[in-house]
């Protein structure tokens, strides 16, 4: 029995022993230290690429035929879809023409049609808001000077998409533009897009239309009836403005 109790007094010891310095461990401080971390930003000047205003995430190529504008940013106009109505049969009736869609082209070659659209960035990182105007210089007229009458273009169901597009930073847009001109025949501005105080950031397009469908009957030309109307080519200028003003 005297052995018996000796083994087993030993073994509670040693027990002992060991929790006592499991505990000193846990009880110790360790040491510690600061490191840094640090960005600096530059201004984005580079121009950008057309995007695809009904899938911004669909990468494309410049079109050979209307491959941008080529404006360094941070703010800036990067893409306006040249309008046109190809051929019409001159008639002394009222007529109202829809232009042909506009085109981006896919990285494989293939054309795709789109509506009608125009593209802006804004890379300054203020998210402080922007305002897109356009005005149609002077009617429309042939290379002989003829005016087409009180022929009136029309921009239709404008429609804001970009792959930045969450809820609260969507720019508003104008849904029916109609270019007027003033008694001096000079065109007057029409907002197009408006980009309010945390909105607009990144890039950012207005379609004719929200998809081919209604962009095919977005962009009109009325002609009233008895207009003169020559053989020939007539065309126009649109200017685009793109400022800092939210509230133009």
């Amino acid at each position: 029995m005297k052995v018996t109790k000796l083994v087993l007094g030993s073994s509670l010891i040693l027990g002992s022993l060991v929790i006592g310095q499991i505990g000193a461990f846990a009880g110790e401080t360790g040491d510690s230290a600061r490191s840094t971390a640090d960005v600096e930003y530059t201004v984005n000047t580079n121009p950008i690429n057309p995007t695809d205003p009904t899938d911004p995430g669909n990468e494309i190529k410049p079109d050979p035929e209307n491959p941008g504008t080529g404006n360094a940013g941070p703010l800036s106009i990067d893409y306006i879809s040249n309008i046109t109505f190809g051929q019409k049969v001159a008639s002394g009736n009222a007529a109202t023409y829809n232009a042909a869609l506009s085109r981006v082209i896919n990285k494989d070659d293939s054309a795709k049609p789109v509506p009608n659209y125009v593209q802006v960035t804004d890379n300054r990182g203020t998210i402080s808001g922007w305002n897109l105007a356009v005005k149609q210089e002077g009617q429309f007229k042939n290379t002989k000077g003829s005016l087409l009458g009180a022929a009136e273009l029309s921009l239709l169901n404008g429609t804001a998409n970009s792959a930045n597009a969450v809820v609260g930073a969507i720019p508003s847009t104008n849904k029916n533009i109609a270019l007027k001109l003033n008694a001096s025949g000079n065109g007057v501005n029409s907002t197009v897009m408006t980009a309010t105080s945390g909105q607009g950031s990144g890039t950012w397009t207005t379609m004719f239309g929200k998809d081919t469908t209604e962009g095919a009957e977005s962009v009109q030309l009325h002609v009233p009836a008895n207009t003169k109307i020559e053989k020939g080519a007539y065309s126009t200028t649109l200017v685009w403005t793109l400022s800092t003003d939210a509230a133009q």
